[in-house]
This record gives structure tokens, C-alpha cells and sequence, in this order.
């Protein structure tokens, strides 16, 4: 940044809260349409493991259920709807499915969804869902997904997806110059961890589609996220669509 920012070190007042402590906020419960239907996901349970079956029959047996899918009966979900900076990551491309099919690669992949008509009984219907998995070692820091010899994506020489590197101004010269290495006392390291970058369950992103009766068959769509330009592009990318501003 040339300039500072005058927000560092001060405690601005919120503007937004007013209509969230008077009742008047929107939430997704509070957005309904005739005929609406919700949508619920089977997640993994397993950090890493083969999707042996996903059986739908004892759902789809109960009242208010319109369908229940896998990615074997979707082949539009085959697709990807993330692929990591288009898979140009050291020249190894990875797809993130809309469902997994074979292989799941950490807790909460989408591997089913359910389609029913109240909250209540899509509920009870997930609960019905029964999806068969065989584990496979899981590699939860990145010391043991570098050193292991297990491979999360097929062909890959290692788990690495990205390397960064970065510096500012003349790093090794400064760091000769330092006090510490004079005195014979080395340097501190610090490793950091960013959270924000591996999915956690802090946000809910919500998607609400209706039916349009425009010449384009694109419903119109809410999408409450903290990256909606990325919903924007990569929902056109799994249906294979142009891109649309939401």
C-alpha cells in the first residue's frame, strides 16, 4: 500500500446491525416461492476414502421426497465446478467435483444430494442416505502430505498443489545485517497456518434459484456468500454456460 489506511488502529462504528436487533433482517428461511423445494448434501465423513456405494432407496421411500442423487446418476456432475487456477498448478491440473464419485479427499466432500419438499422431511431423508466407503490414510498436516507416499490425486509425483514463493527487498543480506546473526543467536521462524484457504464451516454460502420465463432459461439467482464473483464464474463452469452477473 503507498498510503496507510486510516481503519489500522481505529474502531469505526457499525452501520449494519440496526435491522439484524430490530427484526428486520432476511435470512434463507425467509425467502420462499410456490412449489419451492430444498436441497440437502451427504457429506463425507472420511478425510480420504473410496466411495464404495451410495444407495438412494431407503430415502426416496419417504413422503416428500422428489429425488436423491449420486454422481453416478448425474453425469452432469462430473464436471468440475472448481479446478485450481484452471489446473495450471506446476503443470499438474485437479478437479474438484460437484460430486464425488470414486474418491473423496476430505471431510465434508459432497457425495449425494437430496431434493424434498420441506426442510423437515429432506431432514429425515438424509438420515436415510446410505453411502459405503472404504478408508484410505488420511494426511491432515502438510510435513506428512509431503513426506507420505500416499497420493491424493492419481499421477501426481507429490501433494503439493501450489508453491509461493515471495520476498521484499533484499532478504539474505538482512538478514546477515541482523543483530541476531552477530550475536551468534540465529533467527526466529514462524510458521503460520492460513485458515481461510482450507474450507472452514465459519460461512454458509446460500444459492436461491427460481424458475425465469426469459428466452435465456438462466433462473434468476440470490447468492449470499463472501465470494460471489467466484459463484459467478464457476456455476457457468459446471453448466457449461456463459458466465452471468448475479
Amino acid at each position: 500500500m503507498d498510503q496507510p489506511s486510516d481503519l489500522i488502529g481505529s474502531s469505526p462504528r457499525r452501520k449494519e446491525d440496526r435491522r439484524l436487533l430490530v427484526g428486520a433482517g432476511r435470512y434463507l428461511d425467509d425467502l420462499t416461492r410456490e412449489g419451492l423445494l430444498h436441497l440437502g448434501v451427504v457429506r463425507s465423513l472420511h478425510a480420504h476414502a473410496r466411495v464404495l456405494k451410495v444407495d438412494t432407496r431407503e430415502a426416496l421411500s419417504l413422503p416428500g421426497v422428489v429425488a436423491a442423487w449420486s454422481a453416478a446418476d448425474l453425469p452432469e456432475a462430473v464436471r468440475p465446478i472448481l479446478a485450481g487456477s484452471e489446473g495450471a498448478h506446476k503443470g499438474r491440473p485437479f478437479a474438484a467435483p460437484v460430486l464425488a464419485r470414486d474418491v473423496v479427499r476430505y471431510v465434508g466432500e459432497p457425495v449425494a444430494v437430496v431434493v424434498a419438499d420441506d426442510p423437515y422431511h429432506l431432514a429425515d431423508a438424509l438420515e436415510r442416505m446410505i453411502v459405503a466407503y472404504e478408508p484410505l490414510r488420511a494426511l491432515v498436516t502438510p510435513e506428512e502430505a509431503l513426506a507420505s507416499s500416499t497420493r491424493l490425486h492419481e499421477g501426481w509425483p507429490d501433494n503439493a498443489a501450489v508453491v509461493a514463493r515471495g520476498a521484499l527487498g533484499d532478504a539474505e543480506r538482512a538478514l546477515a545485517e541482523a543483530e541476531s546473526s552477530r550475536a551468534g543467536r540465529g533467527h526466529i521462524v514462524t510458521r503460520t497456518r492460513d485458515g481461510s484457504s482450507s474450507g472452514p464451516p465459519r460461512r454458509t454460502p446460500i444459492r436461491f434459484a427460481t424458475p425465469s420465463r426469459a428466452s435465456s432459461g438462466s433462473p434468476p439467482k440470490r447468492c449470499a456468500c463472501s465470494r460471489p464473483t467466484w459463484a459467478a464464474a464457476s456455476v457457468p463452469r459446471a453448466r457449461r454456460t456463459r458466465k452471468r452477473r448475479w
